[in-house]
């Protein structure tokens, strides 16, 4: 139940690590920084806050959507930094305890307390520890008074009454140990390294909430207890709550629970979060075989900004535009042949509290070279400012994408209210009223100028040391630590890049005069969900049901029968790709640039897809640009392209599927699974081959997008929001009526006779892996209505309880117990597909499979509680 922030998923293990200092391009001034006193944020009037006498923080906030549903966090300030050498791991094996029992709550009857609030388990769902704090989690229903009291009881309890006995602290092990063996895994050693990386010379060095496998296995009650005393204390707390009841109500229960909690033990006080800026270069080489994904990561450490004041937030905002602005130039220059650079991304990350980062992934054939084109990119940029007219139009973007959040303002949700109160009284961050908030943004957007983001990036470049990780499956393919130095000495030594922005500019229309309306064949009121269709001669539907559950926001889902079930053998494994290569290239004259800009100018998003048996589109936009929706999806059918940087997304995308199957053991699990129950049709392939991949164009891309998105047949279109009738009628007639009609299709069922009996296959790893598992896959022809919908989704709950409850609390073999699915599978033909999949410790897998089994015939043959039954429901 670790949780950390990170920039991105990243897979490798490290081999080669090296640190090296090139300070002849940094200068030594401090970041750009306003010496005004800083002006400080209030917190939204709305919420009822303060402290009890015993000095425990409390923050209630009443708020209706989605309603019936009340958030609550109690939220201790101190994590594993807090942690003795000789407690090494207990701040984060205490959060597990909390739910092992409480003094009223013992073991059982607290699982059965939570189950019955509705609470459902699994990993970092109800808790979470951090270098910084540790938080625990309840989402309840708010209309139920006996589970709004029971909630905050058990918050009490946690805060003050976990009973940490010996017995249960020793079956607890086992499943913090599963959880820690996660750190073996490609993934977890990555993390680990990237972790040494950012936290180099701060307070957060070698902070690692999970702590050592010795100090897991021998944890002791006392340790527990002990830090328990310390630091689990009303003057460390805060309790918060956002949902829809009133605040005096909330206060209320807490009031009562709370106010007698006090603590006898010296005060300990926690450490002060400080971090100083990153200026050292770092250089690793990273190298396994089992690397997917290979890529390239650059890091600029940024100065850390004084959250929840109007200074240093304006800050954080210029971070998040240069970031913005960085990854608007990147994708340009490539598009233009000037970078060897693949699927850029760039975003500013908080690490930790007090540790930032602008970074950089991206992809390229030739590290070396990619790297170096980079760098002198953001040399050229830090010397030569971003462009005004560039500035300009990103900031217009931006306040019409905050105009718009304005009007979505009603129906921001507790889950994203109640994070903003946690980080105010964690970490100072603002926690204005979300009105307030925006506004304050749209404020900043009106006073920001190139200049000052240009000198902003540019000192951030100056100031901050590189950090350069190159990460791939072979270590002789890698470029050498000597030769990386070479090229960061190199790229900043030659004369900086000068580039102008000809491609970005506003783009109108996409369609400057569409066909004439076309009157419907028919138009058909729909009560039973308050919808209207419209009907028209090219066989095209469209369906409109009025919503605003989020205010001036329209949603739109487009699909078509047929999928790749009719295109040619194999060419299931391609459709990723084929549909990745068209939706990152541009539209008819349009490059993906204009195209990029007219989606962003507009706030609309629209991705396509192929399945087994349709194919389609859903996006969404503002309700005032639904008609550049419609536009774009017009053009998508009927002029769709692919462009260079579409098609090598595409290409790696394809690549990166391929190099899973043969290294990711859940990858290789699944395809075997697959292949067994598809016979290994070629028309159900899951996975391309090298020398497919190899002979793709993107004529051949293209060709394939359009054979199945390219026409129109059966399409429906369903469009859901807050926009008018008549609008979505006029646009219906203009842009979806005048398509040009195709021939109808039906999928086609290339699935063989189900298997009848069991068969087993087994994926062995080609070396040590942290954890082992199995899959358990059923598929049953059968026909569900929508009550046996309902049954399925009680079911599937009370088998996931029933695995975490078997695999994980009793036996303490696995952490994540038991992961269920039951999907419904209406084409090619009706059935239920169950898939269950378990992973733990590698020398306990044979129980853990009996004991799945076990559960599984328990309730095929005997059912399940009326408590089970009411809780999962």
């Amino acid at each position: 139940m670790t949780r950390r922030l990170s920039k991105v998923k990243i897979f490798s293990i490290v081999l080669v690590v090296v640190s090296l200092s090139l300070l002849s391009f940094k200068q030594v001034s401090p970041p750009y920084r306003s010496e005004k006193k800083p002006t400080f944020i209030e917190l939204d009037k709305a919420v009822l806050t303060g402290k009890l006498e015993n000095g425990l923080s409390y923050y209630f906030l009443e708020n209706d959507s989605p309603g019936k549903n009340l958030e609550l966090r109690l939220v201790v300030s101190v994590g594993s930094l807090e942690q003795m050498q000789e407690e090494d791991g207990a701040a984060h094996f205490l959060e597990h305890m909390a739910f092992n029992g409480t003094t009223k709550y013992p073991a059982n009857e607290l699982a059965r307390k939570l189950q019955s609030l509705g609470v459902e388990f699994g990993t970092d769902f109800n808790a979470y520890t951090s270098c910084e704090a540790t938080v625990y989690q309840l989402r309840v229903d708010s209309s139920d008074p006996q589970a709004v009291e029971t909630s905050f009881d058990i918050l009490d309890q946690w805060a003050e009454a976990v009973t940490l006995k010996t017995e249960d602290v020793l079956s607890e092990i086992g499943v913090v140990l599963d959880e820690y063996r996660r750190k073996s895994t490609i993934d977890g050693v990555i993390v680990q390294k990237f972790d040494q990386i950012y936290t180099q010379g701060s307070i957060y060095e070698d902070c690692d909430p999970i702590g050592e496998f010795d100090a897991i296995e021998n944890m002791e009650s006392d340790t527990l207890k002990k830090f328990y005393e310390h630091w689990y204390r009303p003057d460390l707390m805060a309790v918060i709550g956002v949902g829809d009841l009133s605040v005096e109500k909330m206060f209320e229960h807490f009031e009562i629970k709370f106010s007698d909690n006090h603590s006898d033990f010296e005060a300990f006080s926690p450490l002060v979060r400080t971090a100083s800026l990153l200026e050292n270069t770092v250089i690793e080489v990273i190298a396994d075989w089992r690397v997917s994904k290979p890529f390239i990561s650059l890091d600029f450490s940024i100065p850390t900004s004084e959250r929840g004041t109007l200074e240093g937030e304006r800050e954080i905002f210029l971070d998040l535009l240069i970031s913005q602005l960085l990854q608007e130039h990147l994708d340009e220059q490539i598009a233009l042949g000037n970078l060897s650079i693949i699927r850029p991304y760039v975003t500013t990350f908080d690490y930790q509290s007090v540790l930032s980062f602008l970074g950089f992934n991206f992809v390229s054939e030739n590290e070396i070279r990619a790297l170096e084109e980079l760098l002198r990119e953001l040399k050229g940029l830090a010397t030569h400012g971003f462009e005004s007219n560039t500035v300009e139009r990103k900031l217009k973007n931006y306040r019409a994408l905050l105009n718009q959040r304005l009007l979505e303002v009603a129906s921001i949700q507790d889950k994203e209210l109640v994070v903003d109160l946690v980080e105010h009284y964690l970490f100072g961050g603002a926690a204005d009223s979300p009105k307030d908030q925006i506004e304050r943004l749209i404020k900043f957007t009106e006073s920001i100028e190139a200049s000052e983001l240009s000198r902003r990036f540019s000192e951030l470049i100056k100031k901050s040391g590189p950090l350069v990780m190159v990460v791939g499956d072979d270590l002789e393919s890698l470029p050498t630590r000597a030769e990386i130095q070479s090229t960061i000495g190199r790229a900043f030594e030659k004369i900086p890049i000068k580039r102008s922005n000809p491609k970005y500019g506003s783009i109108e229309k996409l369609v400057d005069h569409p066909w004439a309306p076309v009157r419907p064949s028919a138009v058909n009121e729909l009560p039973e969900i308050n919808a209207t269709e419209w009907i028209f001669p090219n066989g095209t539907r469209v369906i409109f049901a009025y919503s605003q559950i989020a205010a001036g926001q329209v949603d739109l889902w487009a699909e078509s029968r047929g999928g790749h079930s009719l295109m040619r053998a194999g060419d299931s494994a391609l459709t990723k790709g084929i549909v990745r290569a068209v939706d990152d290239s541009g539209v008819g004259v349009f490059d993906e640039f204009q195209v990029s800009e007219f989606k962003e100018a507009n706030g609309i998003v629209l991705n396509s897809y192929i399945d087994e048996t349709k194919e389609g589109f859903f996006g969404s936009a503002r309700a005032s640009s639904l008609e550049s929706l419609f536009s774009l999806l017009y053009m998508r059918i009927t002029e769709p392209r692919v462009d260079s940087s579409g098609f090598k997304n595409a290409i790696e995308n394809l690549k990166t599927i391929e190099r899973l199957s043969r290294k990711d053991t859940d990858m290789t699990a699944l395809v075997e699974a697959w292949n067994v129950r598809s016979y290994e049709n070629p028309n159900l392939r899951l996975v391309p081959t090298v020398k497919e991949i190899t002979e793709l164009s993107a004529d051949l891309l293209l060709e394939k997008y359009e054979e199945r998105l390219g026409k129109v047949d059966d399409l429906v279109i369903a469009v859901v929001g807050d926009t008018r009738r008549e609008t979505v009628e006029d646009l219906a007639r203009r842009y979806v009526g005048t398509l040009a009609p195709g021939p109808s299709d039906i999928s086609v069922n290339h699935w063989p006779e189900a298997i009848s009996g069991v068969s087993v296959r087994t994926v062995e790893t080609k070396s040590k892996e942290a954890d082992a598992g199995f899959d358990i896959w059923v598929m049953n022809t059968s026909e569900v209505d929508e009550e046996g919908r309902a049954a399925l989704s009680v079911l599937e709950v009370i088998l996931r309880k029933r695995l975490i409850d078997k695999l994980r609390e009793e036996m303490g073999f696995s952490y994540i117990g038991g992961e269920v699915n039951f999907k419904i599978i209406e084409e090619p033909e009706s059935a239920v597909d169950i898939r269950i999949r378990v992973i733990g410790d590698p020398k306990k897998i044979t129980e853990l499979h009996q004991e799945t089994i076990s559960e599984i015939e328990k309730l095929s043959v005997g059912g399940f509680t009326q408590e089970e039954f009411a809780s999962a429901k």
